[in-house]
């Protein structure tokens, strides 16, 4: 495994089971998000994706624990540690209960490593793997 800089580090609270933080989407800071590598996509409710206004760019048909669902996909900018990312893909499930969750893709798609820790309660988004 390469060395990774520190890109962001994240607080949050590890609660039941679940780390839950607060994450800038398009200028506005969306509190109880749950950092959720089982799941791909960014992923909003239907109140939080209003309050962002975060456009409908098409149905998407998205499948978890609780079955198949019809959502929507958009995209949206993120802010986080001093850095700026726009047009990251999202869906919007208006199924989901919580605030939202913070998937794989973001990771995937960007390149970057993450690492949580639990008894710091924060998480590290990382990048500039080199080869060891």
């Amino acid at each position: 495994m390469g060395a990774y800089s520190v890109l962001a580090r994240i607080p949050g609270t590890v609660e039941n089971d679940a780390f839950y933080f607060t994450l800038n989407v398009n200028g506005v800071d969306v509190p109880q998000m749950i950092l959720d590598t089982g799941a791909f996509e960014l992923t909003f409710n239907a109140t939080v994706a209003d309050s962002l206004g975060l456009k409908n760019l098409g149905p998407i048909q998205i499948g978890g624990v609780g079955g198949t669902v019809q959502a929507y996909q958009s995209v949206c900018t993120l802010n986080f540690g001093g850095r700026t990312y726009q047009d990251v893909p999202c869906i919007v499930d208006p199924d989901f209960s919580g605030s939202g969750l913070f998937g794989l893709r973001f990771f995937v798609d960007s390149q970057y490593a993450l690492a949580l820790d639990p008894i710091s309660q924060q998480f590290f988004i990382l990048g500039g793997s080199t080869a060891s």
